[in-house]
């Protein structure tokens, strides 16, 4: 059965298999706002393999596609991770790390996109180097509306053989929105579809050029 592998700079630092889940979940992302320079997050039916591993400018993460493969190590619920409720307080303000906010109810939606508002910058913005499986590669800045970037991928047990992946920038607006694409403040920078054998890479640094690119 298809298993997912995320490394760090060459260093695996968790595999899962996807057998017994519906979907499987991976993401990379970094925003504007966030005090540490961008997150990992990687999940599966209520565990958690890898959830707000901090990554640091220039480090290459990739996401290889496996044919089979043994998850390791295990995955941990919430609660085990925050027995006393722990959770991040800014993090919950921002949407991220926290679980997902219900789209029906607006007004929670504009109390954290107002709260992130009032947040300090802590960067200009990010660049991007994408390379993919057959040798691609996408590289830019996120130009200056996009308050974060997003490497995903995600395996559902309807399309078993493929794992989906994509990289994108947002605005803050375009988080409480319940479909987002180009013209509602979702800009795709790259994306694809991996089989076994094959795999994705994204490297992020800090960039002072506000211009996008690819």
């Amino acid at each position: 059965m298809t298993a997912m592998a995320l490394s760090i700079d060459g260093q695996r630092l968790a595999t899962v298999c996807c057998d017994g889940f519906d979907v499987v979940r991976f993401h990379l992302q970094g925003t504007r706002s966030d005090p540490a320079f961008a997150h990992v997050h990687l999940g599966a039916g209520g565990l958690l393999w890898l959830n707000d591993v901090t990554v640091t400018p220039g480090q290459r993460v990739g996401l290889a596609v496996l044919a089979a493969g043994e998850t390791a190590p295990a995955g941990q619920t919430l609660d085990l991770l925050y027995p006393d409720d722990g959770l991040d307080q800014d993090n919950q303000a921002e949407g991220e790390g926290s679980g997902p906010i219900e789209f029906d109810d607006r007004a929670a939606i504009d109390r954290v996109l107002n709260h992130v508002r009032g947040l300090p910058s802590h960067r200009a913005g990010y660049r991007f180097d994408w390379l993919d499986a057959d040798g691609t590669r996408v590289s830019g800045s996120t130009a200056a509306a996009m308050h974060g970037i997003t490497f995903s991928a995600v395996w559902n047990r309807f399309h078993p053989a493929r794992v989906r992946v994509s990289l994108h920038t947002h605005t803050l607006a375009s988080v409480g929105q319940r479909r987002r694409n180009d013209a509602a403040g979702q800009v795709t920078l790259a994306r694809g579809d991996l089989m076994a054998g094959q795999s994705v890479s994204v490297t992020l640094s800090d960039s002072d050029n506000m211009e996008e690119g690819a």
